[in-house]
């Protein structure tokens, strides 16, 4: 596997076992700032992919999305070997004992490190391998609308869950239909491959 930006971010703080964790995660748009009220980490699938470290407003990141995001979604499944977990320990007890070097670490470790543990942290909790079903019936998306969110925010989030190919597009089918100003604020089911029309209709009860 290609690994992108392969070297150690901090050289001086490599240890002998370490894991890049650069590559292809999964992604998605949190334009409604909602994942922890759905618990989007309970989705088996999310709906893009990104290539990390680049951004999502990034072309080498796989998205190049260069409109205002409200938030997003990483997630990506990762074992340690014995040996990497025996080596973190072994390190961990050096830097207990030698209390003054262990302050140092601590000032300066970079902030890269951070987020890798929180990724192991939600990797433990989904333990089951993630297998994509054959789908023989038309694939339905739930998607949230959410109180203050106006047509421009929804569209980005109907574009985010894959619902439609073009928010700034679907957003002016909106204004121009007189729908823009219709939109009600709940759960909607709306099935992949809907015109806009349809998706306009769901949205608005018409």
């Amino acid at each position: 596997m290609n690994i992108p930006r392969s070297e150690h971010p901090n050289p001086q703080w490599e240890r002998e076992t370490w894991k890049n964790l650069n590559g292809t995660w999964e992604f998605e748009f949190d334009f409604g700032t909602s994942a922890l009220g759905r618990k989007l980490w309970e989705k088996e699938k999310f709906d893009k992919e990104i290539i990390v470290p680049f951004c999502p407003e990034s072309k080498l990141s796989g998205i190049a999305y260069t409109d205002f995001i409200d938030g997003v979604a990483y997630r990506r499944h990762f074992e340690l070997t014995e040996e990497e977990t025996e080596s973190e320990s072994e390190a961990d007890t050096k830097e207990t004992v030698n209390e003054s070097k262990a302050e140092t670490v601590a000032e300066t470790l970079p902030a890269q490190t951070e987020p890798v543990t929180e990724a192991i942290i939600q990797t433990e909790a989904v333990t089951e391998p993630v297998t994509e079903p054959v789908k023989t019936v038309i694939e339905n998306i739930s998607v949230d609308v959410i109180s203050g969110m106006d047509s421009g925010s929804v569209s980005k989030l109907l574009y985010a869950a894959g619902v439609v190919n073009d928010a700034a597009e679907f957003d002016r089918y909106l204004v121009n239909n007189n729908y823009a100003n219709n939109i009600r604020t709940e759960n909607y089911i709306i099935p992949k491959g809907s015109s806009y029309d349809e998706i306009a209709k769901i949205l608005t009860g018409r």
